[in-house]
């Protein structure tokens, strides 16, 4: 009788490790799955970024490039020749000699 006992538990042991074993597989299978789609998306969204680097990178080469231009621009602008010209034609005239006015030991306003 002892001998029975013994044998009905190793069975009943064996159809407790039977219906977990797919419940692990599962489990672990569902697991694998969740990894590799998260990892697609990791994946996806990385190369959206490289994507979106390399147009903004594109955008700063623009902006400097015209930047550039626009400091020609003002040099050529401030150059004399010009400077001359835009006085001719605002109808300036020339400075002749300049006098400033010494201050020291002057008075300006009394109280």
């Amino acid at each position: 009788m002892t001998f029975g006992f013994i044998k009905n538990k190793t069975c009943e042991k064996k159809s407790h490790v039977s219906k977990l074993k797919p419940l692990f597989f599962g489990t672990l299978s569902l697991l694998v799955v969740f990894s590799v789609v998260t990892y697609l998306i990791q994946v996806n969204k990385i190369a959206a970024y490289g994507f979106e680097i390399k147009d903004l990178e594109k955008q700063i080469n623009v902006v400097k490039e015209e930047n550039e231009k626009l400091a020609v621009k003002v040099v050529e602008l401030q150059s004399m020749p010009v400077v001359q010209t835009k006085i001719a034609d605002l109808g300036m005239t020339p400075v002749g000699e300049i006098v400033f006015l010494d201050s020291t030991g002057q008075i300006v306003a009394r109280r």
